[in-house]
């Protein structure tokens, strides 16, 4: 059973401008609160019209196309700016003549798994990454629900060639070192409880060529998660606490629950692998 958002509630359509993909979706009128929100409005007829007789007055009276004939605005077609990599979960019964009117858009609400590879370039360590979302994980488990084997969610490999190490997912522990395992103090539960984190967040980062982004919090944080600040970057040894990290995929370094160690029901951390 899928535990969790498979995505959001709202459609958004989509259109071109400019030779660019842009997602819009409608919004009554009365849902614009000022200026900035005038501005996603996609009509450049309609913007001037709120703009000529003012938000507060248009909020009031109403906006009109043609007054005398009663044709009255109630909704507006905004810029999405915040939606760029959408899930497309169905093609609409009638299609449109352009590809990327014929499906329906929605906002991605949670992801399931995080891969990472990790291979060699020419000596030096070199990942890339799978980001599983929850409708993707949701519908393999529906198709393969009657079938004895269980296909993967993502291969072995990766198109560069670099073999899986780790499928991270939300809820795992993971400990953390900055270059070498060999940083940790296993029998110093001190130190272990400084390092001790778990996944709570697994999402994707555009910037540049993309790269996967995990989130994790402090084992022993209490606060709510509203309360506390994520600081990016790699773990190094010995620094100050941060009760959230986030790290790219290329700089999670870390023994994970279920490769590395167990935690039992004591609570006390098992180490699988016998050298540590």
């Amino acid at each position: 059973t899928a535990r969790g958002p498979l995505h959001g509630d709202s459609m958004y359509g989509a259109i071109m401008r400019n030779g660019k993909l842009c997602y819009v979706i409608r919004r009554k009128l009365e849902d614009l609160k000022d200026e900035k929100d005038v501005e996603k409005i996609v009509d450049e007829k309609i913007k001037a019209l709120i703009r000529q007789q003012g938000l507060d007055s248009a909020h009031r009276d109403g906006v009109y196309l043609n007054r005398e004939k009663g044709i009255r605005i109630k909704k507006v077609r905004c810029y999405a700016s915040t939606i760029t990599n959408p899930l497309h979960i169905r093609h609409h019964r009638d299609a449109s003549r352009c590809p990327y009117k014929q499906e329906c858009h929605v906002q991605n609400e949670g992801n399931y798994m995080l891969a990472i590879y990790e291979g060699t370039i020419k000596g030096k360590p070199k990942r890339a990454y799978k980001l599983v979302c929850n409708l993707a994980a949701a519908s393999q488990s529906k198709k393969s629900a009657d079938k004895t084997a269980q296909p993967s969610l993502v291969p072995p490999h990766s198109p560069e060639g670099y073999p899986l190490r780790w499928k991270l997912k939300i809820g795992m522990h993971v400990i953390l070192y900055s270059k070498s395992p060999e940083e940790i103090q296993t029998h110093d539960a001190t130190d272990l409880a400084r390092r001790l984190y778990y996944i709570s967040g697994l999402s994707f980062n555009p910037t540049q060529n993309g790269y996967g982004t995990v989130v994790m919090t402090h084992h022993q944080e209490a606060r709510r998660a509203s309360d506390l600040k994520i600081i990016p970057g790699s773990y190094k040894t010995g620094e100050s606490y941060r009760p959230k990290i986030s790290m790219l995929h290329t700089q999670f370094c870390a023994l994970v629950e279920g490769y590395d160690f167990y935690i039992n029901v004591l609570g006390e951390i098992v180490w699988i692998n016998p050298s540590l």
